[in-house]
């Protein structure tokens, strides 16, 4: 394996999850919830960090930490409406697009384990708070008679007041390694996949009431409000035939996401697909289809306008070019965005798309994809410079392009108008500070620091 290889290889692994393991269960129809205790545990007693807590008007969002967990990550994300909510311990906070603090949701500890860390993920209808515990972390799992369950997860409603409890505490028996899962009479627990895998949430909402689970080797849709689950993709035999090498199929975690109600991934299920790259599927409701007539990709972003792909115009070369294809949320035809040289560094801004070229000697262009329009435009920079960040927006009529560049060990933010075909020096950190960009392209979202992104608030594009 030559060294470029390996390093994707390295590169891709760790990117996808590698939470599951046990034996193969078989394929799941719609059961009702497990029962049954899950080894002992205790309540948390109430406290919490103050809602709403800021800093030069940035506000604090981290996860619900723990002793055994201090580095609990937190969720956030934008709203239709283009407020913006997130967690900070135990409270859920929205801000609206000037900032102020709309809600705040603060969820009982002593309805929490003791000790545990805890990972927030919402809908319109419910928060579940997700055991931050490698060893008696959230679980979804299965049994020998196709039953979906899950363990150390709590369900709240949108006011924090509680609505079910899953059973609680370890999940594996330190002597034996087997399963303490708790399983109804007469049957025995199979596999189970993890809820907390140390970054972003595995569970993502379809609905108000109704989420898609990224196990990686398991794709799971779980109805909350009837408190029942099946698995959707069921890769786990791949797991059983490539042991630890399974890292490399299954669903890759950093290329998956939710466009118009259905859960959007890439999965490498054959040898002959290589590690640069898998098909692309849909899961929900429906079940699970794959798509685009099972044309490899070797990228996925997944975002509110629907899917942008990239694939190498020369298979097994990845430095041959690239071919980018843009596909409405629920159509399964590739519509030719770009063929080229380019990095993969797709985002969404809006009604637009951002990604450059970064290859070659003698220049780097901007380029700016808009979804409704189908329209692509591009902004040469004359010259080759490192550009770390990229965003567009449209201002009466007028695209502009947001970049930062790194020259000379120096640090430079800037925006080029196209009415004007002006460019302008911006403060430092107007562009290196942004996050996200709202749905409308309106509002940005910035980290006080990006080593640590603790802090944040919702802001205009410039000051």
């Amino acid at each position: 394996m030559t060294t470029k290889k390996k390093a994707a290889a390295l590169l891709l692994a760790a990117l996808m999850l590698t939470a599951c393991g046990g034996p193969v269960p078989p394929a799941s129809s719609t059961v009702k919830q497990g029962g049954g205790e899950l080894g002992s545990s205790s309540r948390q007693e109430a406290s919490g960090a103050p809602a709403g807590e800021t800093e030069n008007g940035f506000y604090r969002s981290r996860g619900m930490r723990s002793p055994r967990n201090p580095d609990v990550s937190a969720v956030y994300g934008w709203n239709p409406d283009g407020t913006f909510t997130f967690q900070n311990e135990n409270t859920i906070n929205t801000l609206s697009p000037e900032n102020q603090l709309l809600e705040t949701v603060t969820i009982p500890v002593e309805q929490l384990t003791k000790g545990s860390g805890y990972q927030f993920s919402w809908s319109d209808t419910y928060i579940l708070a997700v055991a931050a515990d490698y060893g008696a972390g959230g679980m979804v799992y299965f049994t020998d008679d196709g039953g979906v369950h899950l363990a150390n997860v709590t369900l709240f409603d949108r006011k924090g007041q509680l609505v079910r409890q899953y059973p609680a505490g370890k999940i594996y028996d330190d002597e034996s390694g087997g399963y303490l899962l708790p399983a109804p009479e007469g049957t025995a627990v199979t596999d189970g996949c993890s809820l907390y895998t140390g970054g972003e949430s595995p569970v993502y909402w379809l609905d108000s009431t109704t989420a898609v689970i990224n196990g990686h080797s398991h794709v799971v849709l779980y109805d909350f409000a009837a408190n029942t689950g099946r698995v959707l993709d069921d890769m786990s035999d791949l797991k059983e035939k490539h042991g630890k090498f399974f890292v490399y199929y299954g669903v890759y975690a950093s290329q998956c996401g939710v466009a118009g109600g259905s859960f959007y991934y890439t999965t490498r299920r054959t040898e002959e697909e290589g590690i640069h790259g898998g098909t692309v599927w849909r899961a929900d409701k429906n079940g699970a289809v794959e798509l685009f007539d099972g044309k490899k990709v070797s990228q996925l972003f997944v975002g509110s306008n629907g899917l942008v792909m990239s694939r190498e115009m020369e298979p097994d070369d990845p430095e041959s070019g690239r071919k980018i294809y843009y596909a409405a949320p629920g159509e399964n035809s590739l519509r030719g965005v770009y063929m080229g040289n380019a990095s993969v560094f797709f985002r969404e801004c809006g009604k637009y798309l951002a990604f450059m070229h970064t290859f070659g000697k003698e220049d780097t262009v901007l380029y700016a994809y808009r979804f409704d329009t189908g329209e692509l435009s591009n902004h040469s920079l004359g010259q080759v410079v490192q550009v770390d960040d990229l965003w567009l927006r449209q201002v009466d009529g007028s695209l502009r392009y947001y970049y930062t560049t790194f020259v000379d060990g120096a640090t430079a933010d800037w925006v080029y108008d196209t009415a004007s075909d002006t460019t302008t020096q911006l403060p430092e950190g107007t562009v290196r500070s942004i996050f996200s960009v709202s749905p409308d392209g309106d509002r940005v979202l910035r980290w006080k620091d990006r080593l640590d992104p603790s802090w944040l608030r919702v802001g205009r594009w410039e000051g």
